[in-house]
């Protein structure tokens, strides 16, 4: 009995070491898509980001009103860009940075649950390191994933995100 035991215990412990398993073709493609879009992010590519939408995707965001009121704002990919180039133009840089990806996927459908690590140095001030958690949704096309919807919220100094989600090293 005792055997039995230590025979279970050990077993338990070289599951729970054990790696995840690889990620589906699929998974890496949607991952390999969430990559692209942040270093595209990252480089001021905005046709590259344009691109990975599918042009009647919604970006939204929770913005505070000059009143304090909370407000979902959701925009097209265009406006999303034109916006974005705004704010380009404010920042010496503005770096992107997938820190974990967690991917579901259905056949043509996916949701990737990304932490990010986001690195801006507006001109002419010191860097500054953020955090941010944001959701995409994805639909495959004839050869590759898009984003249809993308939604996203800044850490807040009360609220930092979850040691949970932070990198995971056993997943691609």
């Amino acid at each position: 009995m005792k055997r039995i035991g230590i025979a279970l215990l050990v077993t338990v412990f070289a599951l729970a070491a054990a790696p995840a398993p690889p990620a589906a073709p699929e998974e890496q493609a949607v991952r390999a898509r969430v990559e692209e879009y942040f270093a595209a992010l990252s480089r001021g590519d905005l046709t590259a980001v344009e691109a990975a939408y599918w042009p009647s995707a919604v970006i939204t965001t929770r913005m505070r009103a000059p009143s304090g009121e909370a407000r979902v704002q959701g925009v097209t990919p265009q406006q999303y860009a034109g916006w974005f180039a705004g704010q380009l133009g404010a920042f010496d840089y503005i770096r992107f940075r997938v820190l974990r990806c967690e991917v579901r996927r259905y056949l043509d459908l996916a949701d990737a649950w990304v932490v990010m690590e986001i690195r801006e140095r507006p001109s002419g001030a010191e860097e500054r390191l953020r955090r941010a958690a944001a959701t995409l949704h994805l639909v495959r096309g004839e050869n590759d994933w898009r984003i249809s919807a993308h939604a996203w919220t800044m850490e807040s100094p009360g609220q930092p995100l979850a040691a949970a989600q932070t990198p995971r090293k056993d997943r691609p």
